[in-house]
């Protein structure tokens, strides 16, 4: 009889009497709504007449009133203070049993989930507006933003006995100690008890545990037939939560108090109410006014209220409370929008240029100004010649559209990049009144085809006597995928004069550059007045990138005496030959240059020039001709 009385005594001391055991309590904004799991509480409205809530638990109404509680189906609801404005905020407590693995609590804006949980420890992901993270709480206090949490991970519901065939409740669960057996397997007693929770059995042996989706159960001992000592956890956990205001405490008056981007001066108390003014960084009004015990002035985000006024030694104070919503404060971009396309063929070719079209479109409410265009191209492309950097000002609705030229260097499927773009818009938090804010268009791409420069060169000529005119005619083919620029380099032999049009010299070298588009060809003709007699070979290249072309021609020289006499004031060259047949070419010309015994006759378009002569056309056109030189002479030794 006394070891019964014993166990009856442990089973009523050991079992603990549950209850809600978690709580979230702070500043909510009304309307709001709180959510724990699957159940929903609806905070609709707050009466300026009495300052009652109203509320909405799972469709059900209810109206609590300032300072008394209301219980909603397992839930408690407390009020205990309000403030009113455009929007009202509660002062609160809920109570609540727990939170399950995998659920849910929301209230102020805030959401927690509790995402796994053991005995030690417990994972949660706190979420507040587009923010978001993860915790792993073994302890103490979570903070973020203004939510500060603990928890009691996997708590302990129950730790004693339970008699047979007596239902102990435990929230949401009905558990049962049914029956037991014992079996013996290779000589080993096995004891086995039948629990059943909320109508289901599980056979457990004694001294393992009991897993299901909500409970956690250690099957300790058998206290012989009928009483069953155990212990069971929830796989969920206790939570306690507090939103905190931005600022709660006494502000006298001529204060000023920094709240996130804003300045708050208290600029005047009376009896019962202060003016108030809520100021941008640098000390700019942007809102005043009144407020009262229980009314509040709010600017971009921020709540300003009062919850008393006392005078205390001559100087008197509020009991100020701010609320700040991070959200709400003005951004530059709530009115300023420049949208930015970059717009590129779907196909370009190495080296070839191509145009790309910037449309700057201001679809924001304000005008822009001070813009500055920034190119952020790859470096597969080289910007060719000038675009627009800076725009003065681009009013609202205003469209602005320019060109810039890129030449692509690789070819592929390559990145070209994107155009960024810095303008300045009028902004309320910013000292000078505007506020700088950065664009961009979307990264754009192309296929480069690769070029393949190929060109034929032919040079048509005929020998002759030493000074007689002699046609040269070089023709170029363009038989590749290009468009140039190429460049043309002629070789001619230094007794040789040159009338030529468009060709820079320098030495015995004839330089052009010239653009030809692909499939088509191009005659450059010449005439060679030769001096000596010989065997002369004229050499033509055309080079595009690090490609060379060559072709040459032979032209046999033989000699003459020649004669320079005057007839009717003009000057006449006359060739003679020991053939019978004269051959007499006038050529009228505006003067003649003679100079280190070298005879230059100028027209009016063309050069008639011996190779001894010449000019420097810079370093790059010397070093591409010797560049040119140097392949010539390789290939000859080939």
């Amino acid at each position: 009889m006394k070891r019964v009385i014993v166990v009856l005594f442990l089973l009523l001391v050991a079992i603990p009497n549950v209850s809600a055991a978690s709580v979230i309590k702070g500043w909510v904004p009304v309307p709001s709504d709180i959510s724990v799991g699957e159940d929903n509480i609806l905070l609709k409205d707050i009466s300026p007449r009495d300052g009652s809530l109203l509320v909405s638990f799972n469709d059900k109404m209810s109206i609590v009133a300032l300072k008394s509680s209301e219980k909603l189906d397992g839930y408690t609801l407390y009020m205990d203070n309000v403030l009113l404005d455009e929007r009202g905020y509660a002062n609160l407590s809920l109570s609540f049993p727990y939170l399950m693995e995998g659920e849910s609590l929301a209230f102020g804006g805030y959401r927690i989930t509790l995402n796994s949980v053991s005995e030690s420890q417990a994972n949660v992901l706190i979420s507040y507006k587009n923010v978001s993270k993860s915790f792993t709480y073994k302890g103490g206090n979570i903070n973020f933003e203004s939510l500060s949490i603990s928890l009691t991970p996997m708590p302990l519901l129950l730790d004693g006995y339970l008699y047979k065939g007596v239902p102990k409740s435990i929230y949401a669960w009905n558990i049962t100690f049914k029956d037991y057996s014992v079996s013996s397997e290779e000589n080993n007693l096995n004891e086995l008890v039948k629990i059943e929770i909320n109508g289901e059995d599980y056979w457990v042996k004694v001294g393992e545990t009991l897993e299901t989706d909500d409970l956690k159960i250690s099957v300790d001992d058998l206290l012989g037939s009928n009483y069953l000592k155990l212990k069971v956890r929830l796989k969920g956990a206790y939570i306690n939560a507090k939103i905190s205001p931005a600022f709660y405490g006494d502000m006298v008056e001529g204060k000023t108090t920094k709240i996130g981007p804003y300045l708050v001066s208290i600029d005047k108390i009376f009896s019962d109410s202060a003016y108030v003014t809520i100021k941008n960084p640098c000390g700019m009004p942007l809102k005043s006014g009144l407020i009262s015990v229980a009314h509040m002035i709010s600017y971009g985000g921020l709540h300003l209220g009062a919850l008393g006024i006392q005078e205390k030694n001559n100087e008197k104070s509020i009991k100020a409370i701010i609320f700040l919503e991070k959200d709400k404060i003005p951004k530059i971009e709530d009115t300023a929008f420049l949208n930015v396309s970059f717009k590129t063929p779907e196909g370009a070719l190495q080296y070839g240029a191509f145009k790309a079209r910037v449309v700057l479109e201001n679809k924001g409410s304000v005008d822009l100004r001070y813009i500055e265009i920034n190119p952020k191209i790859s470096g597969d492309f080289k910007i060719a010649g000038d675009y627009p950097k800076y725009i003065s000002l681009l009013k609202t609705g205003q469209k602005f559209e320019f060109l810039i030229t890129l030449i692509p260097e690789n070819a592929g499927n390559l990145t070209i990049g994107n155009i960024e773009v810095i303008a300045h818009a009028p902004y309320q938090l910013s000292c000078y009144g505007f506020g700088e804010i950065s664009f961009s268009s979307e990264v754009r791409s192309i296929y480069v085809n690769r070029a393949k420069p190929e060109y034929k060169v032919e040079i048509n000529g005929t020998g002759g006597k030493i000074g007689q005119a002699l046609p040269l005619n070089i023709t170029i083919v363009n038989k590749g995928n290009t468009y140039g620029p190429y460049e043309l380099t002629l070789a001619v032999p230094k007794s040789m004069g040159v009338i030529a049009e468009n060709f820079t010299l320098y030495g015995k070298w004839l330089y052009l550059r010239g653009k030809l588009e692909p499939g088509s060809e191009i005659i450059y003709p010449l005439t060679l007045v030769p001096s000596k007699e010989g065997t002369y070979e004229v050499s033509a290249v055309v080079k595009e990138g690090d490609e060379l072309f060559q072709n040459s021609t032979i032209l046999n020289v033989t000699a003459i005496s020649p004669t320079i006499i005057e007839k009717n004031g003009s000057t006449v060259v006359q060739n003679t030959s020991t053939v019978t047949e004269t051959i007499e070419k006038t050529v009228t010309v505006p003067k003649i240059v003679v100079q280190n015994n070298t005879i230059e006759v100028i027209p009016l378009k063309k050069k008639l020039i011996f190779g001894g002569g010449g000019f420097l056309a810079g370093v790059i056109f010397i070093l591409g001709l010797a560049f040119v030189a140097a392949k010539l002479e390789e290939r000859k030794g080939k």
